[in-house]
């Protein structure tokens, strides 16, 4: 090889590794922030089912008081005419 010549295939070679490198970090990076986001997407999964399970508690409670003011009610003599 002359001594002004220059390698220019070893440069080549340099820069595609460094594009793959890159490349890698990038694609890594980008998935951080949907790793992050499905972690409140779970927890407000979990809230919503919790509270549904409360919600239908409540309406069973609701509809056992509206049962008993019925019974309430029923039993107690009318007005007397």
């Amino acid at each position: 090889m002359p001594q002004g010549a220059r390698p220019h295939w070893l440069l080549g070679i340099v820069l595609a590794i460094e594009a793959i490198l890159i490349t890698g970090f990038v694609l890594i990076a980008g998935q951080r922030p949907g790793r992050r986001a499905e972690i409140p997407a779970e927890l407000e999964y979990e809230v919503n089912v919790r509270s549904l399970r409360n919600l239908e508690r409540l309406e069973l409670r609701l509809d056992a008081l509206a049962a008993a003011i019925a019974n309430l009610r029923s039993d107690r003599p009318g007005p007397r005419a």
